[in-house]
């Protein structure tokens, strides 16, 4: 059969450092007597409110226009907070509609935000934290405006009492406020700090008295929230810029699962979008890293559970996957590292009806998984129909001899601890007329090569025509061939799996003409082919008329059982008559990238900022950026910038 490609790869985050926020937190002056520490939970109706505008995001409903549905939040040190009232120059105010703009920081103890808004008695700020299956728990923190003698901004709860901890300072103009919130004031905050969403809303201040004559003030606001948008961290802002965008993926998940997988108390985001999971967390990889597995473009994820399932004190990963007729269960754990590990995959359906194989799989929480055959019992007389890719379990066969398998796990992966056998059933053509005669049915002619079954499974036709072909150099004098059909790569051939298997890659493009070219060179230095891919693609940019092009060179080194992602840059832009170009050079175990081409375009009227190198998409090198080559350099298994160079006085 053949072999699944599983791409694992952690991606650094580009780094900000604002100049902002000296030292120290300002007090709130003139509290009121009575304090709170934590704020209470939000209307249902709000937590729904803002559920909705994520499917609206999601489903692409952009009718307010220039109005941001995220903002980035940079992460700053904690012994550089400081809350006066004006917007450091290194933040810049994101409009949320409404009159309602904002900007946000934060660090280990609070999250800080600076807000413009049109003049109210009383603001509502709701921040909402995804539970673990992604739904919103809203907390809100009122700020009622003009309290006590010197007329300041207060932060209080529902019940008019002041939150303790909440710094807020109003600005100059009284247009606005700064304000830092600790984590720990919200009970979901102490350990979810990512999947972070905000509403605001506008209101008004009311005056009641209690039993003992004492003034209590309240701010009301509307039931529903005039201004949502995500709050995206650092290693989050990262994954929208330098996967998603740089693939053009939805910006919304299919699937979110939120748990502690590093064992650390810290939870982290599990996110499913079309061919790619994704793990991203506030601790995980320090902050400051990402990490996503390639699933593939023909595999979708069925269902997902995150709990856990090895007896630690962390959560795994429990993945039902789907790939036409075959469904497998994986469980990945954090053994060591920022990856996870594969520690056990079972295929649990097999084949078509009448003859598709199905097995029960139940995942205990005591370490063990026990797999067993379905009562059903389908037809089916050709036992090669149920082979599976290596790296998998093979289903248990309805008229085999094993009936139960129980998996214990031994600290590194699920290992057979006991098997209960049977003794072997007859096929049999109905499995609701147990004594009706088999009768042999006839298949279809076997595929006479990998390439010839990859065409099967994508149900093309055996004439189909590949848009490229290339003969590649392995290891060991391995031959191999490449081919590219619509928009897979395929490797077959005889250094593959013994001339029995093919592997597919999915390319980030949205027709075949889009690759302008592929071609073998040993970049790596190994005496292999590697394969050098150049792709383009027409973008709608949002406030410019027409597509902007975008060309993307990327490489893959090759192996007879692996296509992987090294390198990937983008290398020409153009709209229309104009474009700017990169100069690559390639020279051994190394890639070049320097100023090239400009036609029609200036500093002053290009109109994009130079892109700093770093994450899964090395920039386009403008001819005035000062960036001078970029040099990357082969380092066991990527290329890797060797060293920064700033030709810019």
């Amino acid at each position: 059969m053949f072999d699944r490609l599983v791409v694992n790869v952690m991606v650094q985050t580009r780094r900000f450092f604002p100049t902002l926020l000296l030292a120290g937190i300002a007090s709130c002056a003139g509290a009121q007597s009575s304090r709170t520490k934590t704020p209470g939970l939000a209307s249902p109706r709000i937590g729904e409110a803002m559920l909705a505008e994520r499917t609206r995001v999601r489903e692409g409903d952009k009718r307010d226009g220039a109005v941001a549905r995220s903002v980035v939040a940079r992460r700053t040190k904690t012994r550089e907070a400081k809350v006066d009232g004006r917007l450091d120059p290194g933040l810049r105010l994101e409009e949320l509609g409404d009159g309602t703009s904002a900007a946000f920081t934060y660090d280990d103890e609070a999250i800080h935000a600076f807000f413009r808004w049109t003049r109210a008695e009383a603001h509502r700020l709701h921040l909402a934290f995804p539970d673990e299956r992604g739904v919103p728990v809203v907390r809100s923190v009122q700020f009622a405006h003009g309290i006590g003698d010197d007329k300041a901004t207060r932060a209080i709860d529902d019940d008019g009492r002041t939150l303790e901890g909440v710094a807020v300072v109003d600005t100059e103009d009284g247009e606005g406020i700064e304000t830092r919130i600790p984590w720990v004031l919200f009970p979901e905050g102490e350990r979810t700090r990512v999947g972070l969403t905000i509403g605001i809303d506008a209101g008004k201040v009311t005056s009641s008295k209690s039993a003992r004559g004492a003034s209590t003030k309240k701010a009301s606001a509307s039931q529903s929230t005039t201004a949502r948008v995500a709050v995206l961290t650092d290693p989050e802002r990262a994954l929208r810029d330098d996967l998603l965008r740089a693939r053009l993926l939805p910006e919304e998940p299919l699937l979110v699962r939120v748990a502690d997988l590093g064992g650390d108390e810290a939870k982290e985001l599990v996110l499913v979008y079309p061919g790619i999971l994704a793990i991203v967390g506030s601790a995980f990889g320090a902050g400051e890293r990402f990490f996503y597995r390639e699933l593939g473009e023909l595999t979708e994820i069925a269902s997902m559970d995150v709990r856990p399932v090895t007896g630690r004190a962390k959560s795994d990963l429990v993945l039902t996957l789907r790939q036409g007729s075959r469904e497998w269960v994986e469980i990945e754990s954090f053994l060591a590292g920022e990856s996870p590990t594969m520690v056990f995959a079972q295929t649990v359906a097999l084949g078509e009806a009448p003859g598709r194989v199905v097995n029960r799989l139940r995942v205990g929480h005591e370490r063990d998984v026990e797999v067993s055959v379905d009562p059903a019992e389908p037809f089916s007389l050709d036992g090669d129909e149920y082979a599976v890719p290596a790296d998998l379990r093979p289903p248990l066969l309805p008229w085999g001899t094993t009936e139960r398998v129980l998996y214990r796990f031994d600290g590194k992966s699920f290992r057979v601890e006991r098997e209960i056998t049977r003794k072997a059933k007859p096929v049999v053509s109905d499995a609701r007329s147990p004594t009706t005669r088999a009768e042999r049915i006839d298949h279809p002619a076997e595929p006479r090569s990998p390439f010839e079954q990859y065409l099967a499974e994508r149900r093309l036709p055996p004439t189909t025509t590949p848009e490229h072909r290339l003969s590649l150099k392995l290891s060991r004098g391995g031959e191999a061939t490449l081919t590219h059909v619509g928009q897979d790569l395929v490797l077959h051939g005889p250094a593959v799996g013994g001339g029995r298997q093919y592997v597919r890659l999915s390319l980030p493009i949205g027709k075949p003409e889009e690759v302008l070219a592929i071609e073998a060179r040993d970049l790596t230095g190994e005496g292999e082919d590697d394969v050098v891919v150049r792709i383009a693609r027409d973008l709608r940019v949002e406030g410019r008329d027409g597509t902007v092009r975008s060309e993307h060179l990327i490489v893959y080194a090759v192996t007879s059982s692996t296509l992987t992602r090294v390198f990937a840059a983008e290398v020409a832009r153009q709209v229309g008559d104009k474009r700017v170009e990169s100069a690559v050079r390639f020279a051994p175990k190394s890639i070049e990238l320097s100023p090239g081409t400009v036609k029609g375009w200036s500093e002053a009227t290009y109109g994009w900022a130079q892109e700093q190198p770093g994450g899964a998409l090395e920039p386009l090198v403008l001819p005035w950026s000062g960036l001078g080559k970029l040099r990357y350099e082969w380092q066991l298994d990527r290329f890797v910038r060797n060293g920064p160079k700033n030709t810019k006085r």
